[in-house]
């Protein structure tokens, strides 16, 4: 009777440890096909814009990181194609949350020139901190220039 009790108790933990791994491997082929998608809108940005952007956004709206900057990118530069100032905040926001570190810079020139609000020195040496923390260059040279 003991060894029964064992058995299903294993059993029940390996059906676990199983369906976590599982879920492992589902969460890491989805980054690789949203990283995958973001590296086919690069391939179409210098020919398709509209097709690029659309493979941007649909990564980016699964949390692919570089993808959310490059959806910043097309609000912030593609004037042609997108016409709202607002959005590249938003999606620079995404992805420094992400920890994509030029997005935690280009937010902080957001906050530190006052671009589309007012002007947060704090909130902009917050994300320049947080842009120093992955060895981001622009961040570091953003970070001597605030403290002196």
């Amino acid at each position: 009777m003991e060894l029964d009790v064992i058995v299903i108790a294993l059993v029940k933990t390996s059906n676990k440890i199983i369906k976590r791994q599982l879920n492992d491997i589902q969460n890491h082929q989805n980054e690789e096909i949203f990283r995958v998608l973001c590296i086919l809108g690069y391939c179409y940005d210098y020919k398709d814009k509209k097709k690029a952007f659309e493979l941007y956004l649909k990564s980016a709206e699964k949390g692919h990181k570089l993808s959310s900057c490059m959806v910043g990118n097309y609000y912030h530069y593609e004037k042609g194609i997108l016409k709202d100032e607002s959005k590249p905040f938003e999606w620079y926001l995404k992805g420094a949350k992400k920890g994509r570190a030029y997005s935690q810079y280009l937010l902080a020139n957001y906050y530190n020139d006052g671009i589309y609000f007012s002007k947060d020195e704090e909130d902009g040496f917050y994300w320049n901190r947080k842009a120093l923390s992955i060895l981001n260059i622009e961040g570091k040279l953003e970070i001597h220039r605030y403290e002196n």
